[in-house]
């Protein structure tokens, strides 16, 4: 999977979009190499995968600790979602209007704020 990943200082980096458009499987990393510097991946950005067509399955790598407002909104086909064992945040709306989530298992201890509507709409 190629990112398009943006500084957050500290040697980390957030996962802003893929370049595969039309993948449904998608693996957020742990850490990706940029010009031959790894950063660990920290965060999944606010629209990040909003209204993608085509994901199915997410697994979240064990760095990411917030996924961001409407990150995965209105992703109708997304079914399985899984990882992110240092997930602090989940933003408002991030999973909204995912109606065929069904199977969401995310195992972090630090979970401690999920944002305002962030799984209305899902059956």
């Amino acid at each position: 999977m190629t990112v398009d990943a943006s500084s957050t200082g500290c040697g980390s980096v957030m996962l802003t979009k893929t370049v595969d458009a039309v993948a449904k499987a998608v693996v957020v990393p742990s850490i990706v190499s940029i010009k031959g510097v790894d950063y660990k991946v920290t965060g999944i950005a606010n629209n990040a995968f909003a209204n993608d067509p085509e994901l199915t399955t997410l697994t979240i790598g064990n760095n990411v600790t917030v996924i961001g407002t409407n990150a995965f909104l209105g992703c109708k086909k997304l079914v399985r979602v899984s990882g992110g064992a240092r997930i602090k945040t989940i933003g408002s709306k991030a999973f909204a209007s995912c109606p065929k989530l069904s199977s969401f298992t995310i195992s972090s201890p630090y979970l401690a704020k999920i944002g305002t509507y962030a799984f209305s709409g899902i059956a």
